[in-house]
């Protein structure tokens, strides 16, 4: 993608048709884990989870939701193996606490 927008650029240049005075881009890492929203749930303890999953850089291909559900922390998502997977629930459970964590987290080699 970045060669992509590298060609564009140069073209346009090229042309005329763009002067460039300084340009950066940055791509952003796209986040592991995202909250579900609840009423009445903790959500502190979601996007505490969410925060902490979110920060483990040996989760960035996995792709999760955190929601409170009645009382216990319910994850649903994908992985790409199955300690990718494991990590997700070990963290969260951490993080929880006393509170049950409940795992319909998916891998690609199961």
């Amino acid at each position: 993608m970045n060669a992509y927008i590298s060609r564009a650029i140069a073209v346009m240049l090229a042309a005329g048709s763009v002067s460039i005075v300084s340009a950066q881009v940055a791509f952003a890492p796209a986040p592991v884990a995202s909250a579900a929203t609840t009423s009445g749930g903790d959500q502190a303890l979601v996007d505490s989870i969410v925060g902490a999953l979110n920060a483990d850089p040996s989760l960035k291909d996995s792709k999760v939701t955190v929601s409170d559900d009645d009382g216990h922390i319910l994850i649903t998502g994908a992985t790409k193996s199955r300690e990718q997977r494991d990590k997700i629930v070990e963290i969260a459970t951490a993080q929880a606490g006393e509170v049950k964590v409940v795992s319909s987290v998916l891998d690609s080699a199961s």
